[in-house]
This record gives structure tokens, C-alpha cells and sequence, in this order.
């Protein structure tokens, strides 16, 4: 049944209509083809009906109101930098220029590599099907000599090209990213958070240490993070708290509702009072979601026995109750939920006034304990930058060890911190552990994927040639697609899987403690487990199975039969990369969570709070959608001048990202971060990395390929890392000195120093008393307001809220379902949520022009326009 390595191509080829590989990939393309149409369809139904679910990010905005689909088009062409960054940050822009930088690199690869196609189809009738097209083809006897330096010349072509292309996107985003720092720093980038200090270092010593460095009016504010999520507390040293639940702020005795989480409960994910805040306000959102649907539900109940006459019976699944009974329960069960936060509450610290004194705001309370962490404010944008940069060393204060480091790290801003993983941050010994188990763990299941994509990979080809040899033809037709479709599904759904994996990998064990960094690192993990997996076990698993059966034979070819199988074997490799590439269009069009949002709006949802969660935009996944541009990027490289049909179906793959990467900003997701270009300064590193990947398997397959006699074509290959270690030293120099090296996501120091010259100290510090202290923006969503003061709205502030709603009268309809405690907590839940929290707004309302005051202050200076990018323009061309 096995034959030879292009019996893939060759065996049954009376039978079947086309060549096997040929018929396997048209199998994908049809069947993927049909999938996107009636998606493309469904996307039309949609959007004539509901347009508003198709963009839930800007449901008012110009894509969700287009008239038609022309209309739409027209309006997605008009989308330029401006709205990309008003809807998604300098982040969604960058993102936008990834997939067009990946869209017109892959493109070039086609316009220099399909001619190699035509010489390889011609070289000889060695092979058919798609091999007849790829370097296989060439290295067939006889070897045609000048065809391999085509290659060879192709193949450096490629690499400069590539070269250039990445070191000028990464050129670009430095320059985008600093113009956009210099627009108006925002409040938070005069923030710096403190971590891994001792247990006995409180608010105060903090200010006092930075004081003492900085000077006196250098610190506006020092938040100390508390442990929210912490059981009950009682007052120990120093109003520092311990984790004991005996005793309350009242002194009595703990809640009978109160116990530990059973295995049950973690499994679940039921959340269990235990006297901590956080627990407390998600149970009481919970109760207060749960009543309005039972408020609603229950006067439809009403509504239907004054319309039939009929007293209503209990369902079958509500334990023998009436709605009208279960909406009672669940009323009770709020106000208990909001008497256990209201304990809660009275057992949190209020805000903590920024001035001086031994916290007498805190004198007398039961507090949850300290957290190993605090935000500090610095009056200037230069101080923070100077600590920020600077290594950070405290020994033997308050009592540290000797050598203990407090870590500095640039404020998020506060919608980008997770705020539990802050406040339980393990010390760095702990973290160094953890980071060492997850790596070990991430090493093991990349190596357990990687052995069960080779098998499947293996496993098609196996199956397509057994598939040929079946000797009815319409059973081995039916065989030879299904055994190119169900594998790849396979595949791609265990590839998909991993993604989520990682995330719980690097957000339990990785130590991060903001959203941003946990993306950039599962960005990382994702693309790395995609080259190890999906490219180099796929590709060697197609390979070696082809190449296997002839060894035997032939021993002394086995170098020259596993360089002939790659290229022979790129149609698995294309058939998955077009997959792929109809899974962006399909995901682009945004039909499968619009049909979600609208069953839910229809079935579950009854009140107005409960519609607007359900429409409510889910954030981005860029970390993962930036490494399957990578995985096809490193496709499209290796196999461009091997088999250059290859690049074609990887430009289809990025035309399709390219538009979904502007629907996605622009309507869909909304973003929960702005990092100005970390996450795509980190993609160009690695599009980087697929150049030199690359040009090590074009090494490779040239110098096994010599095995025929022709081995001394690999040296006009050697110096090719040459041009990729000189991009590769330009462009770590770039990310050393760039907004996101030294600089850590804030502006030089020159820069900073002038936008405080230009800034009202008065005015500024006025803004972060609003940020930290009314807002509390440095402290959790779940902690309360400014309890007294002028600033206090109230006695009682959110997350408590007002008392749980009296039930709606008797005949009413669903409108009468009062959730303004629902509406007034989530409000408060939500309230930093907003990019414009932190952005600096002047004593008009209005943004200032920090760049404006930069170019005045080099102006004055002397200092002449940078000139890196000409510079490097210079270089690359000499």
C-alpha cells in the first residue's frame, strides 16, 4: 500500500479524478469556501436586522449604521489611523499595521517566488500533483544545476527583502510609539507601583524612603494595597491585619454563612462567603442579578394568570415553587448577601487620605492585612521616570533582610491591573519557582503536542495513500476528502486549545499582575508552541513518513529524501494554512457572537441591566491572534522558494487578517489596555525570528539536498545570517533605548522634564487627588469610596449601595423591576474602566500638547530632528 514518497501524488491516479494531494487540498477549499459563504450569509441577515450586535463596541458608530453592504465597504475603507486609535488605543492601530505589514511582506514573497514555480514545473515529470510545482520537482535526476541557484538566489532575495521589511515595521512602531507618548502623558505614568516589601513596611515608611530620595514635595501619594480577598481580619501590630475570622469590627462572633470553600465549591467556581470584600461583592452582584430575573419572571407569571384565568403551577426544575416564591427567596437571599458586605465593608479600610500621620484613618478598624505591594505618586514626570529607571535596592529597613530588593515597576493603568494577583503577589524566590515550574510544564506539553500533531500529520499522509489505493472510485474519492478534512479539524481544534492552557499557566504561575503582561507573555509561550508544533512536528511528521518507506532501499539517500519530502509535502501545510486563513474571514464577520448575543437578549435576559451585559464587547485576544500571523509568517517564509504556491494561500491568510484586524478594533472588541506598541514591538521580534528560522531550513534543505552531488550550493547560502545579525543587533539597540527598553513605556527623560515645565504642579496634583482619592483608581474595584470628608457623596458608598429594591407592585410589567442597586454597584465596579480616566485633562477641560512643549524645549536647546530611521535607511542600503 505504501509507495514511494510522491505516492501521495502518483498512487491511484487512474482511479481518482486529480492527484491525491491536489484532490485533499481542493477537499479543504471547497468545503472551507462553502463554511465562510454561508457565514457571509448569515452575516447579511444579521446586520439587516441587527446591526448594533455585529459592532458591539461602537453600535452608533459608522460601520454598525452603513446602509448596505456597499455602504459598509465603503465605510470600513474610509477607517484611517485617527478612528483606530479612538476605538482602540495606540495598540489597535499597531495592530491594524502588523497585519498590513505581515499582508504586504507575503505578497512581495508571491511576486519573487512564483516564477520558481514555473522553472520546478518544468524540470521534470519525476512528480504530479502539487509536487510537480516545488523544488522536489528540481531535485529530481537529473539535477538541473542552474535551477538550484535560482533557488539559492531566490531563497536571499526573500531573506533581504523580509529583512528589510521587518527592521523598517519595527522602526516605524518605535517612532508611532514615542509621537504617541508625546502627545499627552497620562496621569498614570506619574505612578509607580512597589513590590516585595516586607511585612513591616507600611504606608508611611514607603513615603518616607522616597521622600528622603526624592525630596519632600516629591511624592503626592502612597496607596498601600490591601488583601481584599482575604478571610475576615482582626487588628494585629501596627494596624497590620491578620487572617482570623473570630472576630468583626462589632466584636461579634462570625457569620454562621460564613465557611471555607469545599472542592466542590473551587470546582464549581461558587463563590462562598468567608468575610472577605471581594467574596462579598460578587456574591451581593450576583443576588441582585439573580433577583431581577426573578422579579421579572415572576410578573410574567402574574401576567399570564390574569390573562388565562389559571393559577400558575410550579415548574418542573424549580423544586416544587412558584416564580412568585422564588423571586421571594431570592430577595431574601440578597438582603443577607448585602448585610454580609456591609460587615464586610465596615471591616476594610476607607480611603486612606495622602497626608502625612500615623493613619488615623485606619485607628481602631478591622483591616484585611497589608499587601506586599503600594502605589506611589510622584509630583513630577521626571522623578518618575528617574525611579522608574533606576534599580531599585533597600537593605536591612524596618526589618528586611539584608539584600531583600523592593521592585519598581511603571503603573499600568488601573483597568490593566489585576488586582488579586497584585495583592497576593508571591516574593521573588517564590515567583522564580513558579516561573521555573510553569516553563517545565510548558516544555513537557509542547513536547506531548508535538508527538501527537507528528503522528496526525503522519496519519494524513498515511490515510491519503491508503485512500488511493481503494479500488472503487467513488468510496475512494469520498476517503481521500474526508481524510484531508476531519485530521486538519482535529488539529487545529487541539492547537486552538492549548492557547487557554497558557493563559491559566502564566496567570497562576508566571507572576504577572497586569493583563498586558499576561497577553505578552502568552503571545510569547503561543508563538513558540506554534513554531515547535504546528510548523516544524507537522512539517517533519508529513515529511518523514514520506521519506521513511524509501530508506530502506536506499540508505545512502536518506539526507536527499528527507530534503525532496519537505517541499513535497507543503499541500498538508497549505490545506491548514487555508483553513486557517477561512477561520479569520469567518471569525471577522463577528455572525457566531451576535446569534449568541440575540439568543441570550431573547431567552435570558428580561431586564434592561441584564440586556446590557449580554451586549457588553468581550476584550481582544491579540496575544494569540499576533502568534498565528507568526506561525503563517514563518510558513510563508520557509516554503516561499521551496513551494511557492505556498505563499499564495499565506497572502489569502493575511488579506483576511488584515480586514479583520480593522473590523476588530473599529467594532467589535474593546480593548482593556494601552501599552503603546509592547505587544507589537514584541511581534516584530519574532517576525525577525521566522527570517532566521527560515533561513535555516532553506540551509538545511540545500545542503541535504547535495547529497545528489550539488552539496556546494549550501555555501552560497552561508553568509545569509549576516544581513539577519545585523537587523537583529539594530533592532536590540532600538528595543534597548526605545519607549518599551530603558525607558519602560515612559518618555525620555529630556522629554518628561519638559512637559513638566509646561503643567500646572497645582493643577496636576489636583487631578491625581481625583484619581486616587475620589476615584480610587489605585485601589481595587471592589473597595469603598472615600468614607467622610468633603468629597463623600454619602454615609454609605458603593460597593454597599442603597438597600436591596421592594418588590415591583402587582400587575406591573417588567419595566417596573427596579435595579439601581445593581446598576449603582456595577457602575462603581466600573468605574476606571474608561481609557479617558487617566488621560491629563487642563484647567479648560481640554488635553495639552506636551509635544508642542518638547519641540519648543529642543527648539531652545538646539536639538536637531532624530535622524535614526534615515541613519538606518543608510546603513541597510550600503
Amino acid at each position: 500500500l505504501i509507495q514511494a514518497p510522491t505516492a501521495m501524488s502518483s498512487g491511484g491516479v487512474d482511479a481518482l479524478p486529480l492527484p491525491t494531494d491536489v484532490l485533499q487540498f481542493l477537499s479543504i477549499v471547497v468545503f472551507q469556501l462553502v463554511v465562510v459563504i454561508v457565514f457571509f450569509i448569515l452575516f447579511l441577515v444579521v446586520r439587516s436586522k441587527w446591526p448594533e450586535l455585529i459592532a458591539l463596541h461602537r453600535p452608533d458608530g459608522p460601520l454598525a449604521t452603513a446602509k448596505g453592504m456597499v455602504g459598509w465597504l465603503a465605510q470600513l475603507r474610509q477607517v484611517d489611523d485617527e478612528a483606530l486609535l479612538e476605538a482602540g488605543g495606540a495598540d489597535g492601530v499597531l495592530y491594524c499595521w502588523r497585519a498590513s505589514m505581515h499582508a504586504e511582506l507575503v505578497a512581495i514573497l508571491v511576486v519573487t517566488s512564483m516564477p520558481l514555480a514555473i522553472i520546478f514545473a518544468l524540470a521534470s515529470d519525476a512528480n504530479e500533483g502539487l509536487a510537480r510545482i516545488t523544488l522536489a520537482n528540481a531535485l529530481a535526476p537529473p539535477v538541473g544545476v542552474w535551477r538550484l541557484w535560482l533557488t539559492v538566489l531566490g531563497v536571499w532575495v526573500n531573506t533581504l527583502l523580509s529583512v528589510r521589511a521587518v527592521d523598517r515595521f519595527d522602526i516605524d512602531i518605535a517612532e508611532y510609539a514615542v509621537r504617541h507618548l508625546r502627545t499627552s502623558p497620562p496621569l498614570h505614568h506619574y505612578a509607580a507601583v512597589v513590590t516585595d516589601l516586607p511585612k513591616t513596611a507600611t504606608r508611611e515608611v514607603v513615603r518616607s524612603f522616597f521622600t528622603n530620595m526624592y525630596g519632600d514635595d516629591s511624592i503626592i501619594g502612597v496607596h498601600q494595597l490591601r488583601k481584599y480577598s482575604a478571610p475576615g481580619a482582626k487588628k494585629g501590630d501596627e494596624g497590620h491585619a491578620t487572617s482570623s475570622t473570630a472576630d468583626r469590627a462589632d466584636g461579634s462572633a462570625t457569620d454562621s454563612a460564613t465557611r471555607k470553600p469545599s472542592l466542590l465549591d473551587r470546582l464549581t467556581g461558587k463563590k462562598v462567603q468567608n468575610g472577605s470584600l471581594r467574596v462579598a461583592v460578587d456574591i451581593y452582584a450576583a443576588a441582585l442579578k439573580k433577583l431581577a430575573a426573578a422579579d421579572a419572571a415572576a410578573l410574567a407569571e402574574a401576567r399570564k394568570e390574569a390573562s388565562t384565568g389559571k393559577k400558575a403551577k410550579p415548574g418542573f426544575m424549580s423544586g416544587g415553587k412558584t416564580k412568585a416564591e422564588k423571586a421571594a427567596e431570592a430577595r431574601v437571599a440578597a438582603q443577607e448577601a448585602r448585610a454580609a458586605l456591609s460587615s464586610a465593608v465596615a471591616t476594610a479600610p476607607q480611603y486612606e487620605p495622602d497626608g502625612n500621620g500615623p493613619g488615623e484613618a485606619l485607628e481602631g478598624k478591622v483591616i484585611p492585612p497589608r499587601a506586599r505591594a503600594a502605589v506611589i505618586t510622584f509630583g513630577s514626570l521626571m522623578q518618575a521616570v528617574v525611579a522608574i529607571t533606576s534599580p531599585l535596592l533597600v537593605s536591612g529597613a524596618e526589618g528586611a533582610t539584608p539584600g531583600r530588593a523592593w521592585v519598581l515597576w511603571p503603573a499600568p493603568e488601573a483597568r490593566d491591573i489585576d488586582w488579586k494577583l497584585l495583592e497576593n503577589l508571591r516574593p521573588a524566590r517564590l515567583r522564580e519557582n513558579s516561573r521555573l515550574i510553569s516553563i517545565a510544564i510548558k516544555t513537557a506539553m509542547t513536547v506531548w503536542w508535538s508527538v501527537l500533531v507528528a503522528l496526525l500529520q503522519a496519519g494524513i499522509v498515511a490515510a491519503l495513500t491508503f485512500a488511493a489505493q481503494v479500488p472503487v472510485p467513488p468510496l475512494q474519492t469520498f476517503l481521500v476528502i474526508v481524510s484531508g478534512i476531519v485530521p486538519l479539524a482535529i488539529q487545529d481544534f487541539m492547537l486552538n486549545f492549548m492557547a487557554v492552557i497558557l493563559r491559566v499557566l502564566n496567570t497562576q504561575l508566571g507572576g504577572y499582575w497586569s493583563h498586558s503582561a499576561i497577553e505578552r507573555a502568552v503571545q510569547a509561550d503561543y508563538t513558540n508552541f506554534l513554531r515547535a508544533v504546528a510548523f516544524f512536528a507537522a512539517m517533519l511528521g508529513s515529511s518523514l513518513f514520506s521519506a521513511i518507506w524509501e530508506i530502506g532501499n536506499e540508505p545512502t539517500r536518506i539526507f536527499f529524501l528527507l530534503a525532496n519530502s519537505v517541499p513535497a509535502s507543503s499541500g498538508v501545510m497549505m490545506a491548514y494554512v487555508f483553513l486557517r486563513a477561512c477561520t479569520v474571514a469567518k471569525n471577522s464577520l463577528g455572525v457566531v457572537p451576535a446569534i449568541v448575543s440575540k439568543v441570550k437578549l431573547a431567552l435570558l435576559a428580561k431586564t434592561p441591566f441584564a440586556r446590557a451585559e449580554v451586549v457588553r464587547p468581550k476584550p481582544p485576544t491579540a496575544g494569540v491572534k499576533a502568534s498565528w500571523d507568526g506561525f503563517v509568517l514563518l510558513v510563508a517564509l520557509a516554503y516561499a522558494p521551496i513551494a511557492p504556491l505556498t505563499a499564495v494561500v499565506c497572502a489569502l491568510y493575511f488579506g483576511a487578517a488584515a480586514l479583520e484586524a480593522r473590523i476588530d478594533v473599529v467594532s467589535m472588541s474593546a480593548p482593556i489596555f494601552d501599552t503603546a506598541g509592547a505587544l507589537t514591538t514584541l511581534a516584530a521580534q519574532q517576525a525577525l525570528d521566522a527570517v532566521s528560522l527560515a533561513a535555516l531550513i532553506h540551509f538545511a534543505i540545500i545542503l541535504l539536498s547535495g547529497s545528489s552531488g550539488t552539496a556546494w550550493h549550501a555555501f552560497a547560502v552561508l553568509p545569509l545570517p549576516i544581513p539577519i545579525l545585523m537587523a537583529r543587533a539594530r533592532m536590540r539597540q532600538r528595543h534597548a533605548t526605545g519607549p518599551h527598553g530603558a525607558p519602560r513605556g515612559r518618555l525620555p527623560m529630556v522629554d518628561a522634564a519638559a512637559v513638566d515645565a509646561a503643567r500646572d504642579a497645582g493643577h496636576l496634583k489636583s487631578l491625581h487627588a481625583q484619581l486616587g482619592g475620589k476615584l480610587r483608581a489605585w485601589a481595587p474595584p471592589c473597595a469603598p469610596g472615600s468614607g467622610g470628608g468633603a468629597e463623600a457623596a454619602s454615609a454609605s458608598t458603593p460597593p454597599v449601595g442603597p438597600p436591596v429594591p421592594p418588590p415591583p407592585p402587582t400587575g406591573a410589567d417588567d419595566s417596573a423591576v427596579d435595579e439601581s442597586a445593581l446598576v449603582e454597584l456595577h457602575e462603581w465596579l466600573r468605574r476606571y474602566e474608561s481609557p479617558d480616566v487617566t488621560k491629563y485633562k487642563n484647567a479648560q477641560g481640554g488635553e495639552d500638547d506636551a509635544a508642542a512643549a518638547i519641540a519648543a524645549a529642543a527648539a531652545a536647546q538646539g536639538v536637531e530632528e532624530d535622524e535614526v530611521a534615515d541613519d538606518v535607511d543608510d546603513e541597510m542600503t550600503s
